[in-house]
């Protein structure tokens, strides 16, 4: 019997295993209870969805070779949008928050693969790239992230901070901004900068970013 070519690139990158992992670790730190207030439920549940993406675009990226997550990531995203677009749903702004956290994972998952760090080193990466701002997690009218806006447009790329500094107590920077002071101070002697090129015969296989939005925006107008 014939495996279907989705399911078959879902095994060979243990997608499964990673989804299971990061709603594990999602769960237990970031619970969604029925008694939560409405408001902070919709928070969770953006932190959850950040956290997932970029938890596993980190661990593909840090298990396979280079320019497969990325070839998964916007493949999958592109996938979603264009049936979103045929059912009349407009979720640009989901998408493009999911590319960006994608993107981010992906950086996680190199700096892990370089360093030999295990799922629950990555996930602790992950958590503090969400809380020190690295991460997008609201898509509201509301409140609106500007960096959708300026991702959109390829004026702002993701970039990732780098760890924490050692022994930084698990719960500090709850805040959900960045701490450039902190970051500087980092004993690791990371510095903030622009991600990688994502190269590689399977980033060549689908639509890059940019083909993504700019095919987002023309389809608005």
């Amino acid at each position: 019997m014939k495996i279907p070519f989705k399911k078959a690139v879902a095994d060979y990158v243990d997608y499964d295993r990673h989804e299971q992992a990061i709603e594990a670790l999602n769960n237990r730190n970031y619970p969604e209870r029925t008694t939560t207030p409405l408001a902070n439920l919709r928070d969770i549940s953006g932190i959850r969805n950040a956290n997932a993406h970029a938890y596993t675009s980190a661990m593909i990226e840090r298990e396979n070779f280079p320019g497969l997550a990325s070839a998964l990531g916007t493949g999958r995203e592109w996938e979603s949008w264009i049936s979103d677009t045929w059912k009349g749903e407009d979720n640009t702004k989901d998408h493009l928050r999911d590319e960006w956290n994608n993107d981010v994972g992906r950086q996680i998952g190199r700096y892990a693969k370089e360093h030999g760090l295990g799922e629950e080193d990555v996930f602790g990466l992950v958590d503090y790239a969400r809380r020190n701002g690295d991460l997008i997690r609201s898509i509201s009218d509301i409140v609106p992230d500007p960096r959708l806006k300026m991702y959109s447009e390829a004026s702002e790329q993701p970039s990732w901070s780098g760890p924490p500094p050692r022994n930084l107590p698990p719960l500090e920077a709850l805040h959900e901004k960045r701490d450039l002071q902190r970051m500087q101070a980092n004993a690791d002697g990371w510095q903030s900068k622009p991600p990688l090129p994502e190269e590689g015969f399977w980033s060549g296989l689908v639509p890059g970013r940019g083909t993504l939005k700019q095919m987002m925006k023309s389809w608005r107008e």
